[in-house]
């Protein structure tokens, strides 16, 4: 990959979370649900116009930039191939996750503006749409999980001098797995914190994923601004 094209990604990303952030802002409406509400209570929800603009302006935000953290994983994806080990297959692993990850957010997108797009529809139809779109945002962490634990792995493995990742980022990434795991859960617990609106599932899973997210922008650019000064190809 060519180190303007590098630039060009890890340049993206403050740029894209500046846009999530503002839209966290713009759009209260996609606050969690509960999990313990009514059909008729979410179907009364929808059809306020209010929340269903709210939610169908938000999701088409979303849907534009939910891909938008891509590039820091394809800049950290060829970085691993920096490594001593030089593994080709650990940096498919990891942007295999990632992208299975997006798939899954571009699902519950899907199901929240389908809910949105027509709030008409009987309760149980409403609550169903919603039901999908939560589960499908909280639940399924496993391939986020696989995505901090192949870094780990690669980061462990490197065993040069100067490796591309300080050793810490392999005991950062490890945390941020376990961080994960409760949010899988949710599809047991319609309350606590454990439900897909509670401090495990929600706030936990959320949290780790911007943290995440900001250390690894600043872990990488920092790696390949390093790689430049001594000469080595990024």
């Amino acid at each position: 990959m060519s180190k303007s094209l590098q630039d060009i990604l890890l340049g993206s990303v403050p740029v894209v979370g500046l846009i999530w952030i503002a839209a966290f802002l713009v759009f209260p409406g996609i606050t969690p649900m509960s999990p313990q509400m009514t059909a008729a209570d979410v179907a009364s929800f929808y059809s306020d116009p209010d929340n269903a603009t709210n939610v169908r302006y938000s999701m088409i935000v979303f849907n534009w930039f939910e891909i938008g953290m891509v590039p820091l994983y394809a800049a950290i994806a060829v970085l691993m191939q920096r490594m001593s080990h030089r593994s080709g297959p650990l940096s498919y692993v990891y942007l295999a996750a990632t992208l299975s990850s997006a798939c899954l957010f571009a699902a519950a997108n899907c199901f929240w503006i389908v809910a949105a797009y027509r709030p008409d529809r009987a309760p149980e139809a409403m609550q169903l749409l919603s039901d999908l779109g939560w589960i499908c945002f909280i639940v399924p962490t496993g391939f986020l999980i696989a995505q901090n634990l192949t870094v780990a792995f690669a980061v462990y493995l490197d065993k040069q001098v100067t490796p591309v990742f300080p050793t810490w980022v392999g005991h950062f990434n490890i945390l941020a797995a376990l961080a994960f795991v409760p949010a899988a859960f949710a599809a047991t617990s319609l309350e606590g914190p454990l439900a897909w609106d509670g401090a495990l599932s929600f706030d936990l899973r959320i949290w780790s994923f911007a943290i995440y997210n900001l250390v690894m922008f600043l872990v990488a650019w920092n790696a390949r601004h390093r790689m430049l000064e001594e000469g080595e190809p990024a």
